[in-house]
């Protein structure tokens, strides 16, 4: 399945990543949004992307006994990702200890794990999106954009 953005919004979204320093954002957050139905609701409840960086997908676990189990799986959930994404994103899956994987619905300041961005942030994305004409798609950019940045958790 491919991500929902492609075509020429898909291409817009990359240039204005690109310069913020965000290239691979559009399909981490891809990963995101569909994680339950990639690696099924049981797994999906003791786990969750933390990041895609350079091809290697993080993924928190909730516990030891998950991470052991998980461990045998990455190669499957690297071809699941992939073929999600409709792209070869993932070569690795590196699978990390977290207490609390299961992020909240909507980013949040004392949410661990998660951040509020900050106004330069904030300014950063808003001038990227002026490049944008037509004010409509210029308005859901921006608020993809600063929904992702908000939402995406810390690195660990």
């Amino acid at each position: 399945m491919k991500s929902k953005a492609s075509g020429p919004l898909r291409k817009i979204i990359e240039e204005i990543l690109i310069p913020l320093g965000q290239e691979g954002r559009l399909e981490e957050a891809g990963i995101m949004s569909a994680w339950s139905r990639i690696v099924g609701s049981q797994v999906a409840d003791h786990s969750f992307p933390w990041h895609l960086k350079k091809g290697v997908l993080t993924v928190g676990v909730s516990g030891s006994a998950w991470l052991n189990q998980l461990h045998f799986f990455r190669d499957d959930i690297a071809r699941k990702v992939n073929q999600h994404l409709g792209e070869p994103a993932v070569h690795a899956v590196r699978l990390v200890l977290r207490k609390n994987p299961v992020a909240p619905p909507g980013p949040a300041a004392d949410a661990p794990g998660f951040r509020v961005l900050a106004p330069p942030e904030i300014a950063e994305i808003e001038m990227a999106c002026l490049a944008i004409a037509d004010p409509e798609l210029r308005d859901a950019v921006r608020r993809f954009l600063l929904k992702q940045a908000a939402c995406i958790p810390t690195r660990p």
